[in-house]
């Protein structure tokens, strides 16, 4: 319900909106591609200035079916009930992205976990399990936070260092295989010159 106390703004004032500044913190753990460096599953913690709550989220791949959403489990869990079913909230060319309320209790299994997997169910209608290792969440949780720019720069040279591996494997890969095609020829053109310098066959019948 709208507070009577608030004014709307004057559509005639030449001033610009105010905007709310309010910050926000993810603590957030990812897996990557190891040859892309792509993103294939992400969880982060999210906490908003001005609320107690924390939120959940969780990205995926978007080559998945949207109502199914994700189901997330911790460790080997077998327990059907305490499988976490959590719908998508928004999917991007980047990714989908399932949002929850990350209760005390999530927060609790997020912290004693060795493992979290993220399931999703691909287009051709298979689950696939996307497990994230839990080793230095509850660290990263507690400890001080750094600013968005350390972090994607990090990031990034993170990522780069990835795909420069990549591109030396393929380099290496490519040298290789010209090497075979030189020595195949090299070995063709050696077996023409010696059946050319062979001297002739006394017991070779002549041409007919």
């Amino acid at each position: 319900m709208p507070d009577p106390a608030a004014k709307a703004p004057d559509p005639a004032s030449k001033e610009p909106p105010k905007m709310i500044d309010k910050g926000f913190c993810l603590t957030q753990q990812e897996r990557l591609d190891g040859n892309s460096g792509a993103i294939l599953v992400s969880a982060a913690v999210r906490e908003d200035d001005g609320t107690e709550k924390k939120g959940l989220l969780l990205t995926v791949p978007a080559s998945v079916i949207i109502p199914a959403g994700v189901h997330v489990y911790f460790d080997e869990e077998k327990d059907e009930k305490k499988v976490l079913a959590i719908p998508f909230e928004v999917c991007l060319p980047s990714g989908c992205t399932a949002e929850a309320e990350a209760t005390p209790a999530i927060l609790d299994q997020m912290n004693k976990a060795k493992t979290m997997t993220v399931i999703g169910v691909n287009i051709q209608g298979y689950p696939v399990p996307l497990k994230l290792q839990m080793g230095g969440f509850t660290a990263a949780m507690t400890g001080k936070p750094i600013e968005a720019a350390k972090y994607f720069n990090a990031r990034k040279n993170m990522i780069m260092e990835i795909q420069e591996r990549l591109y030396a494997k393929q380099r290496a890969a490519q040298a290789a295989l010209q090497g075979a095609k030189e020595d195949q020829a090299a070995a063709k053109a050696g077996g023409t010159a010696a059946a050319a310098d062979a001297p002739p066959d006394p017991t070779a019948k002549p041409a007919q």
